[in-house]
């Protein structure tokens, strides 16, 4: 009798052990994928990277040359991944590298984050944020996923001003 006891008492911690471990891990889960949903969809994340986009691209004398060396410091999460591509579709910077030089399509861009110049107007490339846990983009549709409203916001470079909006 004393043998069935201590059986049915392992058994039972184990099965509390198990169920506490299993909600802990699916919690943890979660909150991880509701964390990077707000920073994926947060306007100071996506303003934030597109204006250190293009103060680099102002800094490296209107090109993104090396854009690559930059852009790993920019992700929120390890494993995630983000693409930038120049105005024409030029895939200059991946932080998996698989993607440099290739030429995507307009439609094959839609949903990525604009890197624009406010003075004179000009688009000069869009990124996109792809979470390793979703396999998906934060940022829109195509390579990306969400993102910013209509209008976007801005701020002054030395005398030029750039601008974050929608593709």
């Amino acid at each position: 009798m004393n043998s069935l006891t201590v059986k049915l008492g392992v058994a039972l911690v184990l099965v509390a052990v198990i169920a506490v471990a299993a909600m802990a891990l699916l919690t943890n889960q979660y909150t991880k994928n509701e964390f990077q949903s707000y920073i994926f969809t947060n306007p100071m994340f996506t303003e934030s990277t597109s204006n250190t986009l293009a103060i680099y691209y102002l800094e490296n004398q209107n090109s993104w040359d090396g854009v690559n060396s930059i852009l790993s410091s920019l992700l929120a999460f390890n494993g995630d991944r983000l693409v930038m591509a120049d105005s024409s579709g030029v895939i200059v910077g991946d932080t998996s590298g698989d993607l440099i030089g290739r030429t995507v399509s307009q439609s094959a861009l839609s949903g990525g984050i604009y890197v624009q110049l406010y003075q004179p107007h000009t688009i000069i490339g869009q990124f996109f944020y792809i979470s390793h846990t979703t396999g998906s983009g934060g940022m829109g549709g195509g390579m990306g996923g969400g993102g910013m409203g209509p209008g976007g916001t801005g701020t002054n470079i030395g005398n030029t001003s750039v601008v974050v909006t929608n593709a």
